[in-house]
This record gives structure tokens, sequence and C-alpha cells, in this order.
């Protein structure tokens, strides 16, 4: 996995743009995601992004740009994420397909939101701040499927185990 990442001036490892799009639409394919091999390498994958995550809060230039990554991955898995569109005349297997694909994107997203911690304070405050990504959470408990409503409430539940840290750092701050 480490090919794929660069190293900034302060030793860190990031991925760019192009490359990081590539892999999550890999990740998320319907037609790897069931594989073995694939929840390997997702599980690698994450595992140094999150150590990419703890060492870059340590560096504001590399906080910055673990900053662009995050927004790159949720613009991925979530704002540009298509679920079926009523209207758009498909066949009915590109339908499904595009459909799994939707849900796969949102779980790999609850994937990644889950190894957050307290250090990853200012990712949760991006989402946070984003009206897209309330728009986005409303959509889902909207939808008619229970899968999707339920997730949605997964994210809700990790968003407000973030209210928490952010609520406690706020309290430490009040008391200096």
């Amino acid at each position: 996995m480490l090919n794929i990442l660069y190293y900034s001036e302060n030793g860190n490892k990031f991925i760019d743009q192009e490359t990081l799009v590539l892999c999550l639409k890999a990740f998320t394919d319907k037609n790897t995601t069931r594989s073995s091999m694939n929840k390997k390498v997702v599980e690698e994958f994450m595992n140094q992004f999150i150590l990419c995550l703890n060492t870059a809060f340590e560096h504001e230039e590399d906080e910055l740009k673990m900053i662009d990554i995050f927004n790159i991955i949720v613009s991925f898995l979530i704002f540009n994420n298509k679920d079926i569109d009523p209207e758009d005349p498909k066949d009915v297997r590109e339908l499904i397909e595009l459909h799994t694909n939707y849900k796969e994107r949102i779980s790999f997203f609850i994937e990644i939101i889950q190894k957050f911690r307290e250090i990853h304070i200012n990712l949760f405050r991006e989402l946070l701040i984003n009206t897209y990504f309330h728009n986005f959470i409303f959509q889902l408990l909207r939808k008619g499927e229970l899968e999707l409503r339920i997730k949605s409430h997964e994210i809700l539940e990790i968003l407000s185990k973030c209210m928490n840290f952010l609520t406690n750092e706020e309290l430490a701050e009040n008391e200096m």
C-alpha cells in the first residue's frame, strides 16, 4: 500500500487525489467488495489512512492536507454518490448495480468515521458545518429503504460521539 503514498517535508504520507479516487472506486465497487482480498486491502488502506491522520496533526500544513484528503473522500463517498433516479430510464441490472454501489459507498464512509477518535475533531467539524452533509443525512432518513435509514442513524450516532469530544474540548478550554 505504501507505493501509492508520497511523503511531505515532515515525513508524513499522503496520497494524490486521482489515486485516492481510483482506490475508493475499487474499494466500493460491488464486484470487488465481497472478495476477501479486497477486505484485506481496504483494512490496510484504512490503517494507513488513520496512521497518516494521527501523525498529520503534529504539523499544521500536514493537518490541512489531511483535511483536504478527507474532503475528497467525503465528496466521493457522500456528495457525488448517486442513487437510483426513478426518472432515468435504465435497465434493471444497471439500477441494481447503481443502488448497490450507493450503499457500499455509504458503508465504507461509516467504516472510516468509526475509526476516528478524539484526535480527529477537526475532521468531525468539517462534517458538522457542511450543509450538504446535513442534507445527505436527511435524505437518507427519508428513504423508504430501512437499510439506508439505519445507515443514517449509524452516522448520527458516530457524530453524537463527536459532539461529546467537541463539548469536552470546549469545557477544557473554558477551565483554562
